[in-house]
């Protein structure tokens, strides 16, 4: 298959195909365009290639008409699936064909009865001159017995010659298939030489009606043929199939004798002439006809095969399909095998784990319940012993009281002064001075209360709440100092609440702590005490304290009004911050 872009642009595809004598085969020519612009000359240039005739050997014919280099698709009427005819030609023959005049010349054989006896060889020409438009024919190869078509015997006259161009005029007009004459076995030139009498071939035949048949016969013919040679053309055309190479050679050898003269022999020629000329026809619509049936089935075996081709690519493509989704489902049961056998795995050891967190939490629980109890006991030793403590200390309070009494009694006031002196070279403490170590934590509490209430001026005296050992204490509008107990340290202390919540943003929070954090060291800005936080309450706490029982009642009241304006400072500067 071969195709061929036409040069008018791209258009919808057509196809010709072509029937070669030479080797047998059927070539399809692809067009992209429109077959009436394609040539011949083109064609056989695409065929050469094909084939590797040269274009000048090339012979095609189309419908029985042979087609010029410079005849185009529209000129010799091809179509779409149109078949073309390529016989193989000498190239004077091919020169003949594309030449401008149509005559054509027929040799007699030497072997003919018209031969001259001193063996010279007459050679009697025909020429039938063709219009520029009508289609030349030319055999090209030697045909079998059984394909010979008749000619129309030459003779001088007027009536031969009326036939003739009636003939040639209705075989132009219908482009009728070419008259094959009977060849010698070696003629390689396409020439015709007759082995019988002079006879030439008209360029075409009647082309596909009954009715043309008449139109080769001259004028009143029809009314002339002699009744004999009608019925036995009759006879044969409808009940015996008779072979026209055998009936040529009959009525050769009973020449003028048999139908009287060579008028009638020449009529009855005529007729059997058109007889096969119609049967001719007849049989190369058939051969087109199956040709193109042929044509068609050989597509649609291509095709047939083409679809077993892809139904069988398609079953391999299913089978492997099939085989590799059996191949990933084994893979995947064996890795879901794998994964169930770790999954148990892990599962034994996060029970194992399990089981030994449970293990020492309880010995934790355990080792933390007794040590909580270790430690209960020792705090309730630790009280008691505090008790013996402060109750020996009392008891030798009291001692060291009767016994100053019981001197002062006895010793005059000079013997005091000696005493005295005897005491502070000795180093013992005094009475006064061992007073406050001897004094209870509620005696203690009460007059560092006396002494706060008189240093920051409050109206009324200061009370603990039983409750709680705590008492509230306003400095401000918005500010309230709180005082509170600590009887198992024997710590006062006082503390104010700068913030009552902490701020949200993580900026803000660490900008507040730098601040709190610069102002306590070394308690320079809050007057000896420090900053506490409570996330719990989210407080900012501001605190102080004193050791009532060492440091005596009056330390933590006279620094009490300092702490109070540190504090209210600070409340103004946290307030100044979030404002």
């Amino acid at each position: 298959m071969t195709s061929i872009h036409d040069g008018g642009g791209a258009g919808p595809t057509r196809c010709i195909y072509v029937l070669s004598d030479v080797d047998g085969y059927r070539y399809k020519l692809v067009v992209q365009g429109e077959v009436l612009t394609l040539t011949a000359k083109r064609i056989k240039r695409y065929l050469q290639k094909a084939t590797g005739i040269p274009p000048q050997q090339q012979l095609l014919s189309f419908n029985g008409a042979a087609l010029r280099d410079d005849v185009s698709g529209e000129d010799a009427g091809l179509f779409d699936g149109a078949i073309l005819r390529l016989q193989q030609v000498a190239s004077d023959s091919h020169r003949l064909h594309n030449g401008s005049g149509g005559a054509q010349v027929y040799e007699d054989s030497p072997n003919s009865d018209n031969a001259p006896a001193d063996g010279s060889r007459q050679t009697p020409t025909r020429r039938a001159d063709h219009h520029a438009d009508e289609p030349t024919w030319r055999p090209t190869s030697p045909l079998r017995r059984d394909s010979l078509l008749l000619g129309t015997v030459r003779q001088s006259g007027a009536p031969v010659a009326t036939t003739a161009a009636a003939s040639s005029a209705a075989l132009t007009a219908t482009h009728s298939p070419p008259i094959q004459p009977r060849c010698a076995e070696n003629a390689r030139d396409g020439t015709a030489q007759f082995r019988a009498r002079s006879f030439t071939q008209q360029s075409s035949f009647p082309a596909s009606s009954p009715q043309l048949a008449s139109a080769v016969l001259p004028t009143g013919y029809a009314n002339n043929v002699h009744p004999c040679v009608e019925h036995r053309h009759q006879h044969r055309l409808h009940h015996d199939p008779w072979t026209p190479t055998e009936d040529l050679e009959t009525e050769k050898d009973m020449g003028p004798t048999a139908y009287g003269g060579a008028q009638a022999y020449c009529h009855n020629m005529e007729a059997k002439v058109a007889a096969l000329s119609i049967e001719n026809v007849r049989l190369r619509e058939q051969l087109q006809l199956v040709a193109r049936q042929a044509a068609d089935a050989h597509a649609d075996w291509k095709q047939e095969e083409e679809v077993a081709r892809l139904k069988t690519a398609l079953t391999a493509s299913k089978r492997g399909i099939v085989e590799a989704e059996q191949a990933a489902a084994q893979r995947w049961r064996v890795k879901e095998e794998e994964l169930v056998r770790e999954l148990d795995l892990l599962r034994g050891e996060r029970r194992q784990l399990q089981e030994d967190s449970s293990g020492q939490e309880a010995k934790l629980q355990e080792l933390l319940h007794s040590m909580e109890g270790e430690i209960r006991s020792l705090k309730y030793e630790l009280h008691e012993k505090d008790e013996a403590l402060l109750s020996t200390r009392l008891a030798l309070a009291d001692l060291q009281g009767q016994l100053s009494q019981r001197k002062r009694e006895v010793l005059p006031e000079n013997g005091r002064l000696l005493h005295n002196q005897q005491e502070e070279e000795s180093g013992l403490p005094s009475h006064t001075t061992l007073c406050p170590l001897l004094d209870s934590i509620d005696v203690l509490t009460e007059e560092a209360l006396s002494h706060l209430s008189y240093f920051l001026s409050t109206p009324a005296p200061l009370q603990l709440d039983p409750a709680n050992d705590t008492c509230t204490l306003p400095v401000s509008d918005t500010l309230n100092m709180l005082v509170t107990l600590d009887r198992e340290a024997e710590h006062l202390y006082l503390y104010v609440a700068l913030l009552n919540g902490l701020p949200t943003s993580p900026v803000q929070r660490m900008r507040v702590y730098e601040m709190l954090l610069q102002g306590a060291l070394l308690g320079k800005d809050m007057a000896g005490g420090g900053v506490g936080l409570s996330m719990e309450s989210n407080l900012v706490l501001m605190s102080t304290s004193a050791d009532l029982r060492h440091n005596g009642a009056l330390a933590l009241a006279a620094a009490a009004p300092s702490f109070v304006e540190s504090a209210k400072v600070w409340a103004e500067r946290l307030d100044a911050f979030f404002a």
